[in-house]
């Protein structure tokens, strides 16, 4: 077989589809408003903006750096900053739910901001 009989073949299949959707008036509706109404629903729906995310912090630095950036964490409100005073402390909270993400400013931070 050619690969010109197979289109053509595939091309008679189409019209044959084609014809028959257009005669059922039901299936015709259904085609056009299904994909209409799913397209407003999930665009309702579905909400990609981040908020209030739980942040378990544990700053050993606590320096004019790391307060400046949890500033920027807590003024965005995007991130609910969780303070917590040890490294075990900072997993537990994780583990537990409280937060779904951690974050560990190591000490000397200004030090090696500056150096790098």
């Amino acid at each position: 077989m050619t690969t010109m009989m197979l289109w053509h073949r595939t091309a008679a299949v189409a019209r044959k589809e084609l014809t028959q959707i257009r005669r059922d008036h039901a299936l015709m509706r259904l085609i056009i408003i299904m994909p209409l109404m799913m397209l407003i629903i999930f665009g309702y729906a579905i909400n990609n903006s981040v908020k209030d995310i739980a942040l378990a912090v544990w700053d050993e630095s606590r320096d004019r750096i790391s307060q400046a950036l949890l500033q920027s964490f807590e003024n965005e409100r995007r991130f609910r900053v969780i303070h917590v005073a040890t490294r075990t402390a900072m997993l537990e909270a994780v583990r537990a739910g409280q937060a779904r993400a951690a974050l560990h400013i190591p000490a000397g931070a200004l030090v090696k901001a500056r150096s790098e």
